[in-house]
């Protein structure tokens, strides 16, 4: 009788083991999934996830500001895509967009020759009055440095 006591004494320990292992996988698994850290943080290290999710509506054409709103066609980010506004450099894709301010005949480019695929920016949005480069042109490149355009603003924006 005691040797029975025993065996369903045990059965019912290890199923108490089995279920609390299970409720402690799920509150863990809900708690990271509300917290945000997860094994994609291993992955991306020091990156910061907000840099890198950037929408348009983030970055808006303020009036008065003279703005060329660039985005990466086909990938989430090319930090050694270096911006060139006049030869120098303004930046860089941390995330998908950018946005430059420029003025009048500046030459902006995009030197692309640290990746050798193809790369694609297009010009998603234009401060009023600028005409050149134009909203929803694309530009490609394989390796090199592509010239988008000078800029053009009409002379009733120019300041």
């Amino acid at each position: 009788m005691l040797k029975y006591f025993f065996l369903v004494l045990g059965k019912k320990i290890k199923r108490a083991f089995i279920s609390l292992f299970v409720l402690f996988a799920v509150c863990y698994t809900l708690v990271l999934s509300f917290t945000g850290a997860g094994p994609l943080d291993m992955v991306i290290g020091d990156v910061d996830l907000k840099e890198i999710t950037v929408s348009a509506d983030n970055l808006k054409l303020l009036p008065g500001e003279p703005a060329v709103l660039l985005k990466l066609k086909k990938q989430s980010r090319l930090p050694g895509a270096n911006i060139l506004l006049n030869g120098e450099n303004a930046g860089s894709f941390k995330n998908n967009y950018y946005k430059l301010l420029v003025h009048n005949g500046d030459v902006i480019k995009i030197d692309v020759s640290d990746y050798n695929y193809t790369v694609c920016v297009q010009v998603t949005a234009v401060s009023p009055g600028i005409t050149s480069p134009e909203k929803g042109k694309a530009f490609k490149s394989n390796g090199d440095t592509i010239v988008l355009d000078r800029v053009r603003i009409d002379n009733k924006f120019v300041k």
